[in-house]
């Protein structure tokens, strides 16, 4: 069950990059902070937003728009769930993918 949830997570974020490079080419500059989802009309699924926390900052962890333009998407699992030993996911604009630390998913 946890590699499931994981799935559907990371290809969230996917879903969420392809967004990002939509939004660039409209606003020129990636959409990030509390509101880059909705800015993105995009909802995480049930049992992804169950399971996990996803986050969209710029390349420094900040929460405005960078020069040059960065995302950093960060899905953690949430405190005493079952993604717990999985650790963070992150994806960045680069299309570099991690799992606790560690490269590639």
């Amino acid at each position: 069950m946890r590699k499931g949830a994981r799935s559907a997570a990371q290809s969230a974020m996917l879903q969420i990059a392809d967004r990002e490079a939509q939004y660039l080419l409209d606003a020129r500059n990636y959409t990030v902070g509390p509101t880059a989802l909705t800015d993105l009309s995009f909802t995480l699924a049930n049992d992804v937003a169950s399971k996990y926390t996803v986050t969209i900052t710029n390349s420094a962890n900040g929460t405005t728009p960078s020069t040059p333009p960065s995302y950093l998407i960060t899905a953690t699992p949430n405190a005493g769930g079952p993604q717990v030993p999985d650790g963070v996911l992150t994806l960045d604009n680069t299309g570099a993918k991690t799992r606790a630390g560690n490269p590639g998913w």
